[in-house]
């Protein structure tokens, strides 16, 4: 008797304890499924945000207002259009280009020989009043360190810098300041080794608001420069027209 008895206790006992055991795994496993879960769902929303219905996407005037606000776009800010009372800068991304077709000895056809210099700085104005941007031509360099040398030395070691201006701006049509691209010609001038040289630049600029984007195209001669062509032991020619390119990225001040 004493011995069924025993087993009876014994066996309540196991079944208690894998009872216990069971609950506890589950338990476990749905913390730990919870968790997983969350974690991922954290990084999806903090990543990407919610995308639970179409109607969520379609943000009235009000959320699209407040979206932009917690980007940092303020009533304050300009918009494109904008063109009185605002002073341009010549900022970073901008540059001068030089381009120029030789012959060199060492090589069996002509390549283009490219001078570039980021080192531009100047105010614009986009509200009629003429302007100038002076160009660092000691900081023109190529491919080739003996080019840069004669460059900086030869060339402009006196007059290291070049300038170029223009007097009048055409018409800045409705779709420029709505922020479409606007093409045309536009006269101004380059004056570099105390020649100044009237030209006539062929432009696109678009006005983002926040940034105001110009690349101005140009051809100019030697012989406009008053100065004979550059000569060297391995350049067996160089051609007449130099290639010029300024982009200027303005940012409202």
């Amino acid at each position: 008797m004493k011995n069924i008895f025993g087993m009876s206790i014994s066996i309540y006992i196991i079944s208690f304890t894998i009872l216990i055991s069971c609950s506890s795994t589950e338990t476990t496993s749905s913390s730990s499924s919870s968790s997983v879960s969350s974690v991922y769902s954290d990084s999806y929303d903090d990543t990407y945000g919610s995308v639970e219905s179409d109607s969520d996407n379609n943000l009235s005037d009000e959320n699209a207002k407040t979206q932009s606000d917690s980007i940092g776009i303020s009533e304050g800010e300009r918009s494109s259009g904008e063109y009185a009372d605002y002073t341009f800068v010549v900022s970073q991304g901008s540059k001068a280009t030089f381009t120029v077709k030789e012959q060199l000895s060492r090589l069996p056809l002509p390549n283009d020989a490219v001078v570039i210099t980021d080192s531009l700085n100047g105010e614009v104005f986009l509200d009629g009043k003429p302007f100038e941007v002076i160009i660092n031509l000691q900081n023109l360099t190529s491919d080739q360190n003996y080019r840069d040398r004669y460059i900086r030395n030869r060339m402009f070691g006196s007059h290291p810098t070049a300038k170029f201006a223009i007097s009048t701006l055409p018409e800045l049509t409705d779709g420029f300041k709505n922020g479409e691209v606007l093409t045309g010609i536009i006269s101004g001038s380059l004056t570099i080794l105390d020649s100044e040289i009237p030209l006539e630049f062929e432009f696109e600029a678009r006005d983002d608001g926040s940034v105001v984007y110009v690349v101005a195209r140009t051809i100019f001669t030697w012989e406009q420069l008053n100065v004979p062509k550059p000569t060297a032991k391995s350049v067996v020619w160089l051609e007449d027209e130099v290639k010029t390119e300024i982009l200027l990225n303005l940012t409202p001040r």
